[in-house]
């Protein structure tokens, strides 16, 4: 989504914007200008200029307020928010981990949606029956008119989310319905991830056949969405079979106990341990106690010149700077830990209270390879 800036928190939820947004709402301002000329031609060209670009902020406040629902509704169910984007296509809700339960997925994926719907019903109400009631002149045209707009753009914005293409809210209800049906995440998200992609392509070749009919570039413009959801889709189908294969398997079993002395260099850590199978980190230990750990992210801190005369305990993290869990967790919850982008690069593992190693992403990654290669083989 490129870079992006903070517009801080509310509501409790961290709020960034991409830069591609302005393009887009450069783009929804002009579209609204064009149609609130022909609605109101009487005006002059500066009030309108200022009404559209009005319009377009007020647009992307309903779009903020469709993902503030979903990210409220996800941690009054006990999942972690990261923090909303609005970017080129809209907007988008980080959340930290999967539903546990398919009526949960249901209940937060719909209702963005349906506050897009009443916020749409209630624009509509306003402009054709409160507006012209109370308001007069100018005035009245005006907001009637910026209310209609708003009011369909709202409608829009729910009626398109409901659409089964996965990951977009529809989507997600449609999985958690199969889900709730079969019982089986696996089958109900392939399924869903199917009607995706099935979805994308006909949007592609709609815009495409538009555009031949009618030569406006703007029947192009769904092309990205139907990209967007087409990769989405399947980044999803590769999440939820990494979630598939991790059932049952426990962070012990993912976890290294690969050990580097104190007293050795960072060169010797990096030739016996962190090349080999590509590991993003290693436990330095004291007298095989472990201490701490050499991990990529600290080296690259470390000039390479000196890694032949530096020890691992000059440049490892302590223990202490890392979460613990325990060698019978899930290792699905230190998956949905470690893929946080803000989250630690690297977890302690404990059993009995004693340290037995570290997992990192790579790890899992190595782990889930190796399930795949023997999947494979058979």
């Amino acid at each position: 989504m490129g870079a992006t800036f903070s517009l801080g928190r509310i509501l409790g939820i961290p709020v960034s914007v991409s830069y591609t947004w302005f393009v887009v709402l450069g783009l929804v301002s002009y579209v609204l200008f064009g149609q609130l000329s022909m609605q109101l031609p009487r005006w002059d060209m500066l009030p309108l200029v200022g009404m559209a670009a009005a319009t377009g902020l007020l647009f992307f406040v309903s779009v903020l307020a469709h993902e503030l629902a979903h990210s409220l509704t996800a941690t009054r169910h006990g999942i972690p928010v990261r923090g909303i984007t609005l970017f080129m296509l809209g907007g988008v809700s980080h959340i930290a981990m999967e539903a546990r339960r398919p009526w949960i997925e249901f209940t937060v994926a719909l209702v963005g949606p349906a506050l897009s719907l009443v916020l749409g019903g209630l624009l509509m109400g306003f402009a054709f029956y409160v507006a012209p009631a109370f308001l007069e002149g100018r005035l009245r045209d005006g907001v009637m008119v910026v209310a209609f707009l708003l009011g369909w753009t709202n409608l829009a914005l729910g009626v398109f989310n409901l659409l089964p293409g996965f990951p977009l809210d529809g989507g997600r209800v449609l999985r958690a319905g199969l889900w709730g049906l079969t019982g089986n995440y696996w089958l109900a998200t392939s399924i869903a991830v199917l009607v995706a992609q099935v979805f994308a392509v006909a949007l592609t070749l709609l815009s495409i056949f538009l555009f031949i009919r009618t030569g406006n570039f703007l029947n192009l413009w769904p092309i990205l969405i139907a990209g967007f959801v087409f990769y989405m889709a399947v980044s999803a189908k590769s999440a939820a079979r990494d979630r598939r294969q991790l059932t049952g398997v426990t962070v012990g079993e993912v976890a290294s106990a690969d050990m580097v002395p104190a007293d050795a260099t960072i060169a010797d850590a990096v030739r016996a341990r962190l090349t080999r199978g590509g590991r993003a980190a290693v436990l330095v230990g004291v007298e095989s106690v472990p201490a701490g750990v050499l991990h990529e992210q600290e080296l690259r801190g470390v000039p390479r010149g000196v890694w032949g005369i530096t020890s691992p305990m000059q440049a490892m993290v302590p223990l202490s700077s890392f979460p613990v869990v325990d060698a019978g967790e899930p290792a699905i919850e230190a998956l949905e830990v470690l893929e946080d982008d803000d989250g630690p690069p690297c977890l302690v593992v404990v059993a009995g209270g004693r340290i037995v190693g570290i997992v990192t992403r790579s790890d899992l990654d190595d782990y889930l390879r190796g399930r795949r290669t023997l999947d494979m083989a058979h």
